[in-house]
């Protein structure tokens, strides 16, 4: 039987430092902490990116028991643009009231608006229709409540990233 502990899915900028900081940190308490990694631009678009984090969600929900965790009580979180991903990956599941086992959502200095993105260079990278980048803003879709969600940002972070 899966023990009764957190399960802590995260998405990071790929930054192995803080990855391994943070993972240290969680299972040393005794938190299952899971790096399902995901996609990046170029190699994939950002709508194929949050539906492979769907997918995690939805695997790790799935296989909770053969993985020896509790499927019911999963923490997904994010930093960054996995803080976005988190958040758009949930706004869809939530959508789809397919939030079954999801506890809580941990985000931490994400984006949740695409549109000022597509007004800087990140445009060019990013390569987003209007509707795109309309359906890529967790802000704005969110139809749906989410779990519990605590959204955090760091002490120096910049005036456009304060206004979302």
């Amino acid at each position: 039987m899966a023990q009764n502990i957190p399960i802590y899915v995260i998405n990071l900028d790929r930054r192995p430092d803080r990855l391994e900081r943070i993972g240290d940190h969680l299972r040393a308490r005794g938190v299952t902490f899971i790096d399902g990694g995901f996609p990046q631009i170029p190699d994939a678009r950002l709508p194929e990116i949050v539906d492979s984090i769907v997918i995690l969600i939805r695997h790790i929900r799935a296989n909770g028991e053969k993985l020896g965790i509790d499927p019911a009580n999963i923490l997904v979180t994010g930093h960054s643009s996995g803080a976005h991903l988190a958040a758009m990956a949930l706004v869809r599941m939530a959508n789809a009231d397919d939030l079954e086992g999801i506890s809580g959502c941990y985000l931490m200095s994400g984006h949740y608006d695409v549109r000022p993105a597509m007004l800087c260079y990140r445009k060019e990278y990013l390569q987003l229709s209007v509707a795109e980048t309309i359906a890529m803003s967790p802000l704005l879709n969110l139809v749906n409540p989410l779990p519990p969600t605590m959204v955090a940002i760091g002490g120096g972070e910049t005036d456009e990233m304060l206004r979302q």
